[in-house]
């Protein structure tokens, strides 16, 4: 476990009345899993996922940072039933769940990294649909990593205030920084496939290309997952916010001779560099 987990739940993780409730809640639920990375596309895909009614409400419940206030939030809904890792898991289960019982959760390799070194990653997940969202641009996923990070605009879901925006517009151009984002990405990437070959996980392929161009189709295939009927329409309040500053910084990048260098030090292919 990491410091987050040991700090926000009782450290008796395994205990066994909580762990077998959990199971036969599990059994009764349809659950599926979203691996991503960072700008790829996963709070649009949620968004969707969400309101179709009929696959849960997924969401980052693991995310370090954001699970200190999930846990708060249901502490004061229903005290004593998330103190430990598998009472949480069990409250989500029954609470984030839709009406035919299935169950979304997303996640990066880093959220599930300490489960994954405890072995509680097959215990908790092992009934999961698995699926990974990619985005075959890593320059323009980078990009945007970088834009978030240094200007906070993240998402088209809510009112983006004027200064940001403004920002984000005149954003100056930092090869070190986009390299520093290109490699964390990748390296993510790098980690979920071997965990992927060493478990031999089953894990189905979403890309963030046709995610953006023909929506309904991945949402199809998750919906199918979970035995559910597709819906005749979707619907979402976020919006991309690539505008032609990020096409600028993706032109200066690929000019830039450390960063072709450090794209082949990588090793990353000629494919990963095209795309949205």
């Amino acid at each position: 476990m990491n410091s987050a987990f040991e700090t926000l739940f009782d450290h008796k993780p395994l205990e066994f009345d909580s762990l077998a409730r959990l199971q036969t809640t599990l059994a009764q639920r349809r659950p599926y899993l979203i691996y991503f990375t960072a700008r790829s596309g996963s709070s649009y895909l949620a968004d969707l996922l969400t309101n179709t009614g009929v696959t849960g409400r997924p969401g980052e419940y693991l995310n370090p940072q954001l699970l200190p206030r999930i846990k708060q939030g249901i502490q004061k809904r229903a005290p004593g039933q998330a103190d430990t890792l598998f009472g949480y898991i069990h409250w989500l289960l029954e609470h984030r769940s839709s009406a035919n019982g299935a169950f979304g959760l997303k996640a990066t390799y880093p959220h599930l990294k300490p489960l994954i070194a405890t072995g509680l990653d097959r215990l908790l997940f092992g009934d999961f649909k698995r699926f990974v969202l990619t985005r075959r641009n890593i320059i323009n996923q980078a990009i945007s990593l970088y834009t978030m990070t240094e200007t906070k605009l993240s998402h088209r879901n809510k009112a983006i205030p004027e200064a940001i925006t403004a920002k984000a517009a005149k954003l100056a151009y930092d090869g070190e920084r986009i390299r520093h984002w290109v490699s964390h990405l990748w390296h993510q990437e790098l980690a979920l496939e071997a965990y992927f070959a060493k478990s031999g996980l089953a894990v189905e392929v979403l890309d963030y290309d046709e995610l953006t161009h023909d929506p309904d189709a991945v949402v199809g295939r998750i919906t199918d997952a979970c035995g559910a009927e597709r819906p005749a329409t979707l619907r979402s309040e976020f919006a991309k916010v690539r505008g032609s500053r990020s096409n600028v910084l993706a032109a200066e990048f690929v000019a830039d001779p450390k960063s072709r260098a450090s794209l082949a030090k990588l090793g990353i292919p000629e494919a990963r560099l095209t795309g949205e």
